[in-house]
């Protein structure tokens, strides 16, 4: 392996780059090979972390010509005869002019202080063929559905951001309220929180995107600028051909995690479209009257034919099955309908 500092030599660069989380892996070892090499180099890299989790008002003063002085002469001094402790008394003021040379050296639009990161994310993506969860670096939860596909970085720096690309996902977010999780939904904007839970549905194949609010708030921005702030119990919904947003009651948002179905007073119309997106089945009506009847019934992890018995007992309706995964239902007109 290549060598990248010389002898005794400080390696500063690697420092400052270690600090910024920004190593190429052959520095990674280099640095590693320093380090073991002696307690006095592992306590700089302790004093140097220790000082750039200072606030900027606490930062040692110092000018860039001092800094600079100051740096010539601490690594010009070699004093084998110091005990470690009073070399580390000395260490702690040249860690103190790192953190300034390192603005001399990159200058300030690269290193802003605990503003702007310099190191690179590394983006990663996740395609789960069935469903599965992932744990995001501060802690929160993603459960996602099968078929669903998510990018997300390896760490978080000032805001914690990941991006849905398709399918679903239940989100457990915890809260931090200097780091707002915003999550970018493909083709259907984004939502921004400090700490919640909530259902994104955002299916390519359908035509449009669900959110649903389980806990907290959720602040929704649609591609167009509408924005939204969801609490317990609400829905929006992104139209992507009309490309509008509105909100709407959800509809058993989190049945592909638990397996309950709850219907009150639900119309068949959308009873038709809730049976198609979770089962792949297309109902239709001989009278599209019956798409104003109301249904009510409540289901644990059912077959699509439980359902359809039970409408077909609670509404005096025949269910005929005319094509794989199509059914037909007829009957009389309901007594109690949408107005």
């Amino acid at each position: 392996m290549a060598t990248l500092y010389n002898g005794e030599d400080i390696p500063w660069s690697l420092l400052a780059k270690d600090i910024q989380n920004c190593l190429a892996k052959e520095e990674e070892e280099a640095l590693a090979e320093w380090l073991a090499a002696s307690e006095e180099h592992q306590a700089l890299q302790a004093e140097l972390g220790r000082i750039w989790s200072l606030p900027e008002a606490d930062l040692p003063p110092s000018s860039q010509a001092e800094v600079w002085l100051e740096l010539q002469k601490k690594l010009q001094q070699r004093r084998p005869q110091k005990t470690f402790w009073q070399r580390y008394t000395n260490l702690t003021a040249v860690a103190a002019s790192l953190l300034l040379l390192v603005f001399v050296l990159y200058g300030t639009d690269s290193f802003n202080w605990k503003s702007e990161a310099v190191a690179e994310l590394n983006w990663l993506e996740l395609e789960a063929q069935d469903s599965r969860n992932l744990q995001m670096p501060d802690g929160s939860i993603i459960f996602l559905n099968k078929k669903s596909k998510l990018r997300y970085p390896d760490r978080f720096q000032d805001r914690r951001e990941v991006e849905l690309l398709a399918g679903e996902a239940f989100f457990e977010i915890n809260r931090d309220l200097e780091h707002p999780f915003v999550l970018q939904i493909a083709k259907a904007g984004q939502l921004e929180v400090l700490g919640t839970s909530f259902n994104v549905r955002a299916y390519e194949n359908e035509s449009e995107m669900c959110l649903s609010v389980s806990t907290g708030k959720v602040r929704y921005r649609s591609p167009e600028g509408e924005e939204y702030v969801l609490e317990k119990g609400e829905a929006v919904y992104y139209n992507y051909k009309d490309k509008r947003a509105k909100l709407k009651s959800p509809i058993n948002p989190t049945y592909w995690r638990d397996g309950l179905l709850n219907y009150k007073d639900f119309a068949l119309a959308d009873l038709r479209q809730d049976l198609e997106q979770k089962y792949g089945v297309h109902l239709e009506f001989e009278d599209e009257a019956l798409g104003q009847c109301l249904f009510n019934g409540s289901f644990k992890s059912p077959k699509v034919e439980e359902i359809l018995q039970a409408l077909s007992f609670t509404l005096n309706l025949s269910v005929k099955k005319v094509a794989d995964k199509t059914y037909l239902l007829s009957g009389a007109a309901c007594t109690s309908a949408l107005d």
